[in-house]
């Protein structure tokens, strides 16, 4: 059949060509391939490229972990890492964010970055979502039946699961499954999904969630083009402001200036704000000075296993409750208010 292709000089073929094609596993069919796609992209045009074996210290580390996916899931290596997130106003914990984190035995703990593109190119996306949402649940029934306070865990949600109209089904049996209500739950979508022209099936999947109680958090807020008008009709409850904005703002008047700024838009739409990326004392008090009625980042907490956050909990409402709070996180409990709901927070 390739005698007849039409004629392609740019044309580059890899073949893999084990040497002995009958003790060759799936394993290393996959190691080959790769060794050979990678030989014929190295190559000049109107070439081919012939791999004959395959040895797992050759593997990019891409393949090892697309070759380690399946016991990933099964053995719990990816697990959920959470970061507090705290009320400006009272400085309680408002809430926690579940970030998805690879415990792999060899190549140590994986951030999502390292990992993301081969689930997605695996089409594991909604296997990950239902396994983030499955373990973050179990834990915090856990920990509510330990008598710790922990309002709401976020998830970020990729657009995948978003264009599932079933979405909204599937949270529902997790979250009776786990014996927990609705507002337990933040759903996390990120600005450039909503920047994107959409049809009517993901808006439709977030309304009805929020009408379930489920929170709906913008993120990474000002990194993309999402209109007022995109906000509204995607049910957004807060909106995270990214962090870029966020670094070194207690310095930066014209950083000031557009948090201010966006802190307006949310009071008039009437809704929450979070700073995220908060890693100074400065950035802490000069954000809530603006208004934001939580922050989430390094200053605060970094991501940490579901064993450690029991203990920083504990360890943080002692601090808080025998802390009296700095002034300029006093001044903004006046006229706002905490009551859950409140546009400032609670």
């Amino acid at each position: 059949m390739l005698a007849h292709a039409p004629a392609c000089p740019d044309m580059r073929i890899g073949v893999h060509a084990p040497e002995c094609p009958e003790k060759a596993g799936h394993h290393d069919a996959l190691v080959g391939a790769e060794r050979a796609l990678a030989a014929a992209h190295a190559a000049p045009g109107g070439t081919i490229r012939i791999a004959r074996g395959a040895r797992d210290d050759m593997a990019p580390p891409e393949l090892r972990l697309a070759a380690d996916l399946d016991h990933a899931f099964e053995s719990g290596q990816i697990q959920p890492f959470f970061q507090p997130q705290v009320s400006t106003d009272t400085g309680l914990v408002s809430g926690a964010e579940a970030l998805a984190r690879w415990r792999h035995p060899d190549l140590g703990t994986l951030a999502p970055h390292e990992f993301m593109p081969t689930i997605d190119a695996a089409g594991q996306m909604t296997r990950l979502t239902d396994h983030m949402v499955g373990a973050v649940l179990s834990h915090l029934s856990d920990w509510d039946a330990a008598g710790l306070d922990l309002p709401t865990v976020s998830i970020n949600f990729p657009q995948a699961d978003l264009s599932d109209p079933e979405l909204p089904t599937r949270l529902a049996w997790a979250l009776d499954a786990a014996g927990l209500e609705e507002n337990r739950l933040g759903i996390e979508v990120l600005e450039t999904v909503v920047s994107i022209d959409q049809d009517d099936t993901v808006p439709r999947v977030l309304t009805q969630l929020a009408r379930m109680g489920c929170r709906i958090d913008l993120d990474d807020f000002g990194t993309g083009q999402a209109s007022i008008n995109a906000i509204r009709r995607f049910s957004a409850k807060r909106i995270k402001i990214d962090r870029t904005f966020i670094r070194g703002l207690d310095r930066d008047p014209e950083r000031q200036a557009m948090v201010a700024a966006i802190v307006t838009l949310a009071d008039q739409l009437k809704l929450e704000v979070m700073a995220e990326g908060i890693e100074t004392a400065g950035e802490h008090s000069r954000v809530a000075e603006l208004g934001c009625g939580h922050v989430q980042g390094y200053g605060i907490a970094r991501p940490m296993n579901a064993d450690a956050l029991p203990g920083w909990l504990l360890r943080h409402g002692h601090q808080v409750l025998h802390t009296p709070l700095p002034a300029s996180l006093r001044q903004l409990s006046t006229g706002f208010g905490s009551a859950p709901g409140a546009a400032r927070g609670h």
